[in-house]
């Protein structure tokens, strides 16, 4: 099995983890998410090396969604002290690779991957079943 990727969602308030199997298009691995306040930490750094330690895992990916403009390798938190670098990110956990994105793009890039069972219609009509959804 290939070793998992490093998932993040970095907000003001919250650090959230998890690891994802990296064999599988969906597949995010039982039990690994966990969420911590940020201002436990001084850096993103210290929060996913506690995250990784915690869990007992050393993954060679991460994917780090921020709520912040994502500049290059580097994302100034809007709402939170913290400015991070992929690059600096990378050389402290010990990775083959960081991947920055703004939490938006990461939501925007999630919609295809949820199917039907996964969608809730508010505030209109239901949509027939062979609607595409047009």
């Amino acid at each position: 099995m290939p070793a998992p990727a490093l998932l993040a969602d970095i907000g003001g308030t919250h650090a959230r983890f998890a690891l994802a199997g990296t064999d599988a298009p969906h597949t995010l691995l039982d039990g690994s998410l966990r969420s911590y306040p940020v201002e436990r930490f001084d850096t993103l750094a210290a929060a996913a090396r506690h995250y990784l330690d915690e869990v007992g895992a050393a993954p060679q990916r991460a994917v780090v969604g921020l709520a912040a403009r994502i500049d290059g390798d580097t994302a100034r938190m809007t709402n939170h002290r913290w400015v991070v670098s992929a690059g600096h990110l990378r050389e402290a956990l010990g990775m083959a690779s960081v991947t920055l994105v703004n939490d938006f793009v990461a939501q925007a890039r999630a919609v295809p991957l949820l199917g039907r069972s996964d969608v809730a219609v508010v505030g209109g009509p239901e949509l027939a079943a062979d609607d595409g959804g047009d």
